[in-house]
């Protein structure tokens, strides 16, 4: 019914759907009016031409997850997109991988920006409300770690010291301070943090990623305590199953979480999304971390 009054909107504005398509107008745009049909189209009223994109003036709501380009990420931003949201895909370094990720997702868009640094967050937030207009939620699942025994600390050098907070600490911070004025502007609008159970356990690939893990539980809940009515929460994974954690070190890991866990498996990507989209949907959860790792919680 709503492709049915598009197409007569089209009709009527003297284009029919067929010649547009035709002209190769629809070939991106298409994917956008995927997401905008359930806006009740029916009147010129109500759709314009905004950045070579057929928008509604009832917007979608926006999300931005940082480091989106693969893993946990991705699959965030793919569940965000068929929720209905207008999804920002963002990488620093994966920028071709990002742009991919972008042009799989209806109405979708891929910016690049390094969230280890304040000039970084800054423009991102600034772009996405230039191209979009309004910021609904911000997801942070950008970080890094690396594989370093706890029982050795002479391993810890100080640049990773550096880039692992710069970007697992502070630019979480940075990007909320100055996403927040956006956010406060809509209704029910929130900041997921994507942590680690090593936030909150004597665990983790190294020192310094479970420290700043444990930072970002306690930035979600000073956050959520005085900017609400943005909500703010924290999921926090376990051993997820990503190109990163795959093999190698990791591998000991596996064999004790399909061994010894309630549910004998590894998490996945799309377990961290499905935890997402809790929060999302919640309007009265905030200050909160859940812990998501394939079952594996109870016992490892």
């Amino acid at each position: 019914m709503a492709a049915m009054r598009a197409r007569r909107f089209f009709g009527a504005a003297g284009a029919s759907w067929r010649t547009l398509k035709a002209s190769g107008r629809l070939s991106k745009d298409s994917k956008c009016l995927r997401v905008l049909l359930p806006c009740s189209v029916g009147s010129a009223a109500l759709l314009m031409l905004h950045q070579n994109n057929f928008m509604c003036e009832e917007r979608p709501r926006v999300a931005l997850i940082t480091g989106s380009s693969s893993g946990i990420g991705k699959a965030i931003a793919e569940r965000l997109a068929a929720e209905g949201f207008l999804v920002v895909v963002n990488s620093h370094s994966s920028v071709e991988d990002g742009k991919a990720v972008a042009a799989e997702l209806p109405g979708a868009m891929y910016i690049q920006a390094d969230c280890s640094t304040r000039q970084g967050c800054e423009a991102l937030v600034k772009e996405v409300i230039d191209r979009c207009g309004q910021l609904d939620l911000l997801v942070c699942n950008a970080g890094v770690g690396k594989w370093i025994p706890h029982d050795n600390l002479e391993l810890i050098d100080d640049a990773y010291l550096h880039k692992i907070f710069a970007l697992n600490c502070f630019g979480p911070l940075w990007l909320s301070r100055a996403a927040m004025p956006h956010l406060k502007s809509v209704e029910n609008s929130s900041i997921i943090m994507i942590g680690s159970a090593a936030g909150g356990r004597p665990m983790g690939s190294s020192i310094p990623y479970s420290m700043t893990r444990a930072a970002m539980n306690h930035l979600t809940k000073l956050l959520a305590k005085s900017h609400g009515p943005v909500r703010v929460n924290c999921v926090a994974p376990g051993l997820i199953e990503t190109r990163i954690t795959h093999g190698g070190e990791w591998g000991a890991s596996y064999a004790a979480v399909k061994t010894h866990t309630p549910l004998k498996r590894v998490g996945q990507p799309a377990d961290m999304a499905e935890a997402v989209m809790c929060c999302v949907r919640s309007r009265y959860m905030t200050g909160q971390t859940i812990y998501v790792d394939g079952g594996a919680s109870l016992v490892f």
